[in-house]
């Protein structure tokens, strides 16, 4: 019983999960109509929340954040490990803690992140959610928030209905490395790194 009381304890609030699951559904709306564009929508958000950002709208398929016009060079595996390196390496040192996303029914190209210490309080479920707004809304860069649970899966390279990622603890959150051009992921990633670095100085946990 005392395993259970720990993990309740530890689980996302309720009600904290069920406000930024709705706010996270509507960055995914605000993201395909205002979707980053190189060269056509520079200031548009860069989804990383998703591997296929190829949406259909209308019975018209249309390439969101930069599509496959300009894909990375690479395998989604090869990308995912660049991008764990290049995380690793963020500062120099200390950077962030990132792990590839590997299972039955998981496609390749996600990554897990550990952010905790860019939060305002690294325990703290509520402080999370200000981290996740803060990336969309100053940064214009959309990940999955680790509060909102597992991932519902819609297609082959999307994760299983029952795989969770970090849910029982704050500050991890989840990216995609495929399905964008190499401009995009470039962009979102610089994004992601000046977000983290004036955080880095804002609490000095390094």
């Amino acid at each position: 019983s005392s395993s259970s009381s720990s993990s309740s304890s530890s689980s996302c609030p309720p009600d904290v999960r069920a406000n930024l699951s709705a706010r996270y559904a509507d960055a995914v709306r605000r993201a395909a109509d205002d979707p980053f564009v190189p060269y056509e929508n520079a200031n548009g958000i860069v989804n990383l929340a998703e591997c296929s950002t190829t949406l259909t709208n209308r019975g018209e398929t249309t390439n969101r954040g930069g599509g496959w016009d300009d894909p990375p060079e690479g395998t989604p595996e090869e990308l995912t490990r660049a991008t764990i390196a290049e995380l690793g390496a963020l500062f120099g040192q200390g950077g962030v803690e990132a792990t590839a996303v590997t299972g039955p029914g998981i496609g390749p190209g996600f990554v897990r992140l550990r952010l905790a210490q860019f939060q305002d309080d690294p325990t703290s479920w509520a402080s999370e959610a200000e981290l996740w707004e803060s990336m969309v809304e100053t940064y214009g860069v959309l990940l999955r928030p680790g509060a909102i649970g597992a991932v519902e899966s819609r297609d082959e390279s999307a994760m299983s209905d029952d795989v969770a990622f970090g849910s029982n603890e704050p500050g991890t959150f989840l990216a995609c490395v495929a399905g964008r051009s190499e401009e995009a992921l470039l962009t979102g990633m610089d994004r992601l790194r000046t977000q983290l670095l004036q955080r880095k100085f804002l609490h000095g946990r390094w």
